[in-house]
């Protein structure tokens, strides 16, 4: 077997795994597979930040310090449950801190080296968030996923599509932005509704994040 060979077949192991250990992760893109590259709807940055500005009932604002860092590519994997990121703890990077990119909180810092940060994002199924909607300021819980939604919404709960969805965990600033919802949907269980979280991007486009500092 020639090395271009191996290499062929190298990849297409990963490729197998990865559709073995998380199948409903896979997407099919040009001749690629991708793992956790939305599909969903999204909203331009402009739109999602006037539709901040009005249906909070105070407009976030991005407080503290912030580095930015190049994106590291994983190509042609596309693995976007997590990011590597080109800053670290010699620039200051705060383990556990917010990663945001043009404004909007896209993920939490889950590991730091000295030159490097992962960055687990909304995208991973193991994220979760407590965050709030809207003026009325509706709790709400935010499950990371391919495709990222909001539950435990109370059923008697007044929210509407386009309400701004803003983090409220004491893990970080209180108001940073994360993206509007969509459809709220009935669910099985009696007192709780779902939504569909609208971003004002997709995975495959961040090159850079900009990583909360200590």
């Amino acid at each position: 077997m020639t090395g271009k060979n191996t290499l062929l077949f190298i990849v297409a192991l990963l490729v197998a795994g990865l559709a073995f250990l998380n199948p409903s992760g896979l997407r099919k893109t040009g001749d690629f597979l991708t793992f956790g590259l939305s599909t969903g709807d999204k909203i331009s940055p402009e739109d999602l930040n006037s539709k901040l500005a009005v249906s909070c009932a105070t407009a976030p604002e991005i407080k503290g310090k912030f580095v930015a860092g190049n994106v590291f590519s994983r190509y042609p994997m596309n693995l976007k449950d997590q990011l590597l990121v080109d800053v670290g703890s010699a620039d200051g990077v705060k383990l556990g801190g917010a990663a945001i990119s043009d404004g909007m909180l896209v993920g939490k810092i889950a590991g730091v080296s000295a030159n490097t940060s992962i960055v687990q994002t909304v995208f991973d199924p193991n994220f979760s968030l407590a965050v709030r909607i809207g003026k009325a300021r509706e709790d709400a819980l935010l499950k990371g996923g391919v495709e990222p939604r909001l539950t435990l919404i109370s059923k008697a709960s007044s929210l509407a599509a386009g309400d701004a969805v803003y983090s409220a965990s004491k893990d970080f600033q209180y108001g940073l932005p994360i993206g509007i919802i969509g459809a709220v949907n009935p669910t099985t269980q009696n007192v709780f509704s779902e939504a569909v979280l609208t971003l004002s991007y997709s995975p495959a486009d961040l090159r850079y994040l900009f990583l909360e500092k200590q």
